[in-house]
């Protein structure tokens, strides 16, 4: 993905997503339990966490501005964030 988006979109953030996804698949390989506790203790946090992977994404996938790619990613975070909370609302009565 970062190479993909150095090639489309320049060095700069070809390289921050290769610092993003290296720290992501890092910690996730050497220490999955740990993350997974994580997520299921901050599931709000959980959630934003997609919001760059959205970014690298569209920033990929398609030609827009990279503000629009980041309004998306922010869109798509905040959808995601309050269909956790309206389910977890929904399970917890």
């Amino acid at each position: 993905m970062g190479a993909g988006l150095a090639g489309e979109r320049g060095d700069p953030l070809g390289l921050v997503a290769m610092a993003f996804y290296g720290v992501l698949f890092v910690v996730g390989a050497l220490r999955w339990d740990e993350l997974v506790a994580w997520g299921k203790e901050h599931p709000v946090a959980d959630r934003i966490v997609l919001a760059p992977l959205v970014f690298f994404a569209a920033a990929l996938v398609t030609d827009l501005p990279l503000a629009v790619c980041g309004v998306i990613a922010v869109i798509a975070a905040a959808a995601l964030v309050l269909v956790d909370l309206g389910r977890r609302r929904g399970t917890a009565t």
